[in-house]
C-alpha cells in the first residue's frame, strides 16, 4: 500500500519504533533518527493499558517480552506515621483490566530497547543514531497547523498503529484515552495539609474497602478494559 513512500520518523523511544514497525508492514521504507548515540535506557516504569494491550498483542513476541521484563511491583501501599500498613492497591490479575498498577508495568528504557530489537532487522527500517532535525521549512502557501500534545505509553502505541490505518475518525479513541477527571489532580496533588489528610484517609478507606477497582475506573480512560477501546484490524497490517 505504501511501497513508494520514503518516510522519516524522529525519535527512537516508544512511539518511534512502533510507528516504524507499522509503516514498514504497510510497505513503506522508513528511516528512524535518534539524537543520542544509542537507545536511551533511563526512565521510570510505564504501564501498557487499554488499546495499548491490543496493539502490543499484534506485534509478534512483544507481549511475552514485556512480561519477561515486568518490574515486579506488588502494589501501592499506604502506611501511617508509624510505618504500619493500612491498605494496598494491587494489580487486578486480569491483563485486560488495569488498576493503578498495570499487568504490563515495565521500565521505559526496557520497552524502548525491546521495540528497537524487534524492528532493527526489518528490511524496510533503517536506524540512524547521533542524528537530529535541525530545522523544518513550510511553504507559505502550504503551511499546515501545528498541534502539540502529551501522550502516555498506550496512547503512543495506539496512535502509531492508527496512523498507518488512515482512519481519522479513530482520533477520538486516542483522545478518549487521555481523559482525566478534574478531581484527579486535586486528589493526587493536594495543595494544603487538610487536603493531604483528606487524600490519605480517602485512599486508606478505598484500600480497606476493596472498592479500588470500581473507583479507579471513574478517574479516566487509563483504567478501562481493553475491549472498551476497540482497535480496527487493517488488512495491510495483518
Amino acid at each position: 500500500m505504501l511501497d513508494r513512500l520514503r518516510l522519516l520518523v524522529v525519535g527512537a523511544s516508544i512511539a518511534g519504533p512502533s510507528t516504524a514497525c507499522w509503516l514498514a508492514k504497510a510497505g513503506a521504507h522508513v528511516t528512524v533518527i535518534e539524537r543520542f548515540a544509542s537507545i536511551r535506557k533511563g526512565g521510570q516504569a510505564v504501564g501498557i493499558r487499554t488499546s495499548g494491550v491490543t496493539v502490543m498483542r499484534r506485534m509478534p513476541s512483544l507481549e511475552a517480552l514485556v512480561r519477561s521484563r515486568y518490574v515486579g511491583e506488588e502494589g501501592v501501599g499506604f502506611v501511617d506515621k508509624n510505618g504500619k500498613s493500612y491498605g494496598v492497591i494491587r494489580a487486578s490479575g486480569n491483563p485486560d483490566q488495569q488498576t493503578l498498577l498495570s499487568e504490563y508495568e515495565i521500565l521505559r528504557g526496557d520497552l524502548a530497547g525491546i521495540l528497537y530489537d524487534l524492528t532493527k532487522y526489518y528490511d524496510r527500517i533503517i536506524y540512524r543514531f547521533n542524528e537530529q532535525v535541525s530545522a523544518m521549512r513550510h511553504r507559505a502557501d502550504n503551511e499546515s497547523p501545528r498541534n502539540r500534545a502529551s501522550f502516555g505509553t498506550s496512547a503512543a502505541m495506539t496512535g502509531a498503529y492508527i496512523l498507518v490505518g488512515y482512519e481519522k475518525e479513530r482520533q477520538c479513541l486516542v483522545k478518549d484515552m487521555q481523559k482525566v477527571s478534574p478531581f484527579l489532580s486535586a486528589i493526587l496533588l493536594p495543595s494544603s495539609p487538610r487536603l493531604i489528610w483528606l487524600r490519605d484517609n480517602l485512599f486508606g478507606i478505598v484500600s480497606k474497602s476493596g472498592s479500588a477497582d470500581f473507583l479507579q475506573r471513574m478517574f479516566g480512560g487509563a483504567f478501562g478494559k481493553s475491549k472498551e477501546y476497540p482497535v480496527p484490524i487493517y488488512e495491510s497490517l495483518k
